[in-house]
């Protein structure tokens, strides 16, 4: 496997893309949206093992137009501490970059990394978590012929009473979808999914969802203290059989 840092030119500035590439020709590549926390480790890690599965992955900084954010607050177990376990300065601090990046402004710098891709591959897929969940939806309806597989594990803020609603435009993916849902979260609740459900249907797009039992949010990440490997596991089962299903559009 090999791995470098590179500079996308947006609109905005030049925004730090960690690339992770398979050792052979990629089988194709992903876009991985990062959450509320912003680029680490834990996120560099996941887009190797995206690469060791025969697949290019893209992780960009979407917090570029404010520098190097970095936000990490660890437990006596060495793992990452969960949003509301931190103090309220705490919370603010990590908050605020997110308030800062609009979904508007996080799909100008995907339409720059799409263009800067584009040439060496035509179709993508999108992963991502938590406020990277609804990034990865917006890309697949707002970019549908570029976008064609889509993953969304414990998205926040996924609708809205809004023409504009993530899951109004996200239904206008061509390829498919794939949601995995805490039980416990309140950004994912039934009234929640079933809004996606419906609208996804009623606009002819494919979606699969799962409801993870016990689970809560952030539970896809493996340095989180709520992490919950059998739920992870399921998740990325179904997207490499979505992976799998439309490998010839991504090659």
């Amino acid at each position: 496997m090999r791995e470098h840092i590179e500079q996308v030119i947006t609109g905005a500035g030049a925004m730090e893309t960690f690339v992770a590439l398979p050792e052979h020709a990629p089988q194709g590549a992903l876009i991985l949206y990062m959450d509320v926390w912003g680029i680490r480790d834990e996120l560099r890690a996941i887009a190797r093992d995206v690469a060791a599965s025969g697949y290019a992955c893209f992780l960009p900084d979407l917090y570029y137009r404010e520098g190097h954010v970095r936000h990490q607050f660890m437990d006596e177990q060495g793992r990452m501490r969960s949003l509301l376990s931190l103090t309220p300065d705490e919370q603010e601090q990590v908050r605020g970059p997110m308030r800062r990046l609009t979904d508007d402004m996080a799909m100008d710098d995907t339409r720059a990394l799409l263009a800067r891709l584009g040439g060496i591959y035509p179709c993508m897929g999108a992963v991502g978590y938590c406020m990277g969940g609804r990034h990865a939806l917006l890309a697949g309806g707002l970019f549908p012929d570029a976008v064609r597989i889509v993953a969304c594990l414990h998205g926040s803020n996924l609708v809205n009473e809004t023409p504009s609603s993530p899951h109004v435009i996200a239904a206008q993916i061509r390829g498919e979808a794939y949601c995995g849902f805490a039980e416990h979260d309140p950004f994912g609740s039934e009234d929640i999914r079933e809004c996606l459900k419906t609208r996804f249907a009623r606009d002819g797009a494919r979606l699969t969802c799962a409801v993870h039992s016990g689970a809560q949010h952030g539970y896809a990440l493996p340095e989180r203290d709520v992490y919950d490997a059998q739920a992870t596991k399921r998740d990325w089962n179904q997207i490499h059989m979505m992976l799998a299903r439309r490998r010839r559009e991504l090659a």
